[in-house]
């Protein structure tokens, strides 16, 4: 007589198909809080960067600089969406950067450094997030605490020298282009524009 070969149980798949989406039911329910603000603070990206892009020519970049594009622009709606992803998710750190970004660019210094210093506090070492806490500590006139947490970043010195001559003297904001000056010095003492650029501020 032959072997009779019986097809395995269809049920088997079922069950396991099944898990699966439980599981994942089980995770998007755990982690609902965290996919809701990511979904804002891309909403929120999207709409920043259409209106940015329409108006910023990066050929020309300091004829408007970033930061006059951003005082004249109406990003209310994107900081809309940066709000509400916070809501959700407290450590959303797109939202915290972004909206870092657009209180620098309009001179609101302390709300900067608190956006940044929340999320560096909890835990947050990626090279943006530094480099904007050192931006937000720089305008507050902390200096040596700038330098520290932008050590070793490789764009540091470079950004802080063009926000140091566009974003501070340009503006005749010589006390904070002194402080961006001054942390450039403490990551490379011998950096030929912040020297340059504190013995022009010594004429003021």
């Amino acid at each position: 007589d032959r072997p009779i070969h019986r097809s395995p149980p269809q049920y088997g798949r079922w069950a396991v198909g099944l898990s699966t989406l439980i599981v994942l039911a089980g995770l998007a329910m755990l982690n609902h809080r965290t996919l809701i603000g990511a979904w804002y603070a891309n909403l929120g990206a999207i709409e920043q960067t259409q209106l940015e892009l329409r108006a910023y020519d990066s050929s020309h970049f300091d004829d408007p600089t970033m930061d006059e594009i951003r005082q004249q622009l109406d990003l209310s709606r994107a900081m809309s969406y940066f709000e509400q992803a916070l809501s959700w998710d407290a450590e959303n750190r797109s939202a915290h950067q972004r909206l870092a970004e657009i209180a620098l660019s309009r001179g609101n210094y302390p709300e900067a450094l608190a956006l940044m210093q929340a999320l560096y506090d909890a835990g947050h070492r990626d090279e943006v997030t530094r480099l904007l806490l050192g931006d937000a500590l720089v305008a507050q006139g902390y200096p040596q605490a700038a330098a520290e947490v932008v050590r070793d970043q490789s764009w540091a010195v470079l950004r802080l020298n063009g926000q140091a001559w566009y974003r501070y003297y340009r503006q005749a904001d010589y006390e904070r282009a002194t402080y961006a000056w001054q942390t450039v010095l403490l990551l490379d003492p011998e950096d030929s524009n912040a020297l340059q650029g504190l013995e022009l501020l010594g004429s003021k």
